[in-house]
């Protein structure tokens, strides 16, 4: 990688999707839970698990659309070059993740089947039924930032690659 591409990704795979998830996120929890002392682990309403599942695929996929759409574009326009050495691990995901809603839907769907799976498994061993509001919207905004971490870089330089 060049510097220029180093920094491009420091701050448009890392920073940039950090700030953004924390506040998307942080505005999403307040707004489902808010006036709520406790919020239900597991529930028919609003509850954490099913808000962290929802995470678990919405945030890889939009981030996946979010993230490729912006990169390819300030590659075509110069911005940024693109990969040109481009490692086998992302030669072989851009021949199997195809095209732009395909991938995000991929990555989306494994990233709940994994993540969500190990999440669910570890909320459903808790000895508690519920979280505060102040200790939901925490965890909220720090699951979100380290799914981000998590996903945002592979799919950004995937995208410097294209």
């Amino acid at each position: 990688m060049t510097s220029a591409q180093r920094r491009y990704a420091i701050v448009s795979f890392v920073i940039g999707p950090a700030v953004a998830n924390a506040l998307i996120n942080g505005l999403l929890g307040w707004a489902t839970f808010r006036g709520v002392r406790h919020v239900p682990i597991w529930g028919l309403g609003p509850s954490v698990g099913p808000d962290t599942l929802g995470t678990c695929f919405f945030l890889p996929f939009f981030t996946c659309l979010i993230v490729t759409a912006v990169t390819r574009r300030h590659v075509r326009r110069g911005q940024v070059p693109p990969l040109v050495e481009v490692p086998v691990v992302l030669r072989t995901l851009q021949g199997a993740l195809g095209r732009l809603v395909g991938r995000a839907l991929a990555v989306g769907l494994t990233t709940f089947v994994v993540v969500g799976g190990f999440v669910s498994a570890v909320s459903m061993s808790l000895d508690t039924e519920t979280m505060t509001y102040g200790s939901f919207l925490t965890f909220k905004i720090g699951f979100s930032v380290a799914l981000g971490l998590v996903v945002t870089p592979p799919l950004g330089l995937l995208a410097l690659a294209d």
